[in-house]
């Protein structure tokens, strides 16, 4: 009989050879690949294996979503990707934003308070930073320009 300790051992040494093959040897790579995607499609059509993948899925995802490490990396994450697709849409390079993070809101010239990023919502360019309060003024007015200004000119 086997230890535990000869077990482990055997099992290491058949995987590192299953590794070398799998490296070394592309026919056998393919055959595995081939068998891979044949499986898997036989077990995608059936209802009670889709049913049972998804619902660990959602039990992993609720697990991650209460974890606070995963939870900074994603919020991390998400707010690098909308920085670097409003940076693509605005056509502003890291520099630029950066440099004007320190000039402040563009409006108010504020520089203390959190910065937003300011676009025009018919082409999507990106118009610059602001703070909250002028983000805000700002998209109010341009949703009511037409009526401010025909009263400005009524007075």
């Amino acid at each position: 009989m086997q230890t535990l300790a000869q077990k482990r051992a055997y099992q290491r040494l058949v995987m590192r050879r299953w590794r070398e093959r799998r490296k070394n040897d592309p026919e056998w790579r393919e055959r595995e690949r081939a068998w891979r995607r044949k499986s898997y499609a036989k077990l995608s059509s059936d209802p009670k294996w889709r049913a049972r993948k998804n619902a660990k899925q959602k039990i992993r995802n609720a697990i991650r979503r209460k974890d606070p490490k995963y939870r900074a990396q994603q919020s991390k994450y998400l707010k690098q990707k909308a920085l670097r697709e409003w940076l693509a849409i605005s056509g502003w390079t890291y520099e630029q934003n950066e440099a004007a993070k320190k000039q402040g809101c563009k409006i108010c010239g504020e520089t203390k308070k959190r910065l937003m990023r300011d676009h025009d919502h018919v082409t999507g360019k990106g118009r610059g930073l602001l703070c909250h309060k002028c983000n805000c003024s700002l998209g109010w007015f341009e949703n009511k320009a037409s009526t401010i200004l025909e009263y400005v000119g009524r007075v």
